[in-house]
């Protein structure tokens, strides 16, 4: 009689609902646990596919697996690929935004009273992450932005080494 080991499971991933901050990156920790503990399968075949959907569903809420549900309606989740219920949800949870409207957020963004220089720094990297600046161009502009939306005159001094 074969005996079945325990597994060791490493980490933990929280379920994905639908009011998560960034889908994006949920979809990029959830691969990397799922990869770091062995849970998806090479899709050589339909039931891999399957297994590694099911697998995903595991770690949907409630909410979430019916949103799933409506997205491929006729359809059912179990019909479709991880990728495609990947690209079907953070399509419908993160649409992309308009270039123009994140320029404008960027090029907007002050440094709040209470905000420290690393969290400002990181706030406007964030925003910067929408703008489809070029390589070169965002850094340059993450620079601009750092001296035109500081808070205080003073700290505008700082050198721009720290921004890195």
């Amino acid at each position: 009689m074969a005996t079945k080991m325990a597994t060791r499971i490493f980490g933990s991933q929280e379920q994905l609902k639908t009011d998560c901050t960034s889908c994006t990156e949920w979809f990029e920790r959830f691969t990397s646990f799922t990869t770091a503990n062995q849970l998806f399968i090479e899709e050589v075949d339909d039931r891999a596919r399957r297994s590694n959907v099911e697998v995903f569903i595991t770690y949907c809420s409630p909410e979430t697996y019916s949103l799933i549900k409506s997205l491929v309606s006729p359809e059912t989740p179990l019909e479709k690929t991880f990728e495609e219920l990947k690209t079907l949800l953070c399509n419908h949870l993160e649409p992309k935004p308009a270039k123009t409207f994140q320029r404008y957020l960027f090029s907007n963004c002050q440094q709040k009273p209470d905000q420290t220089v690393a969290d400002y720094i990181a706030e406007l990297r964030t925003i910067a992450q929408k703008c489809s600046f070029g390589f070169s161009e965002f850094e340059e502009r993450i620079k601009d932005q750092f001296v035109h939306g500081m808070s205080n005159t003073k700290k505008k001094k700082v050198p721009t080494a720290t921004l890195r």
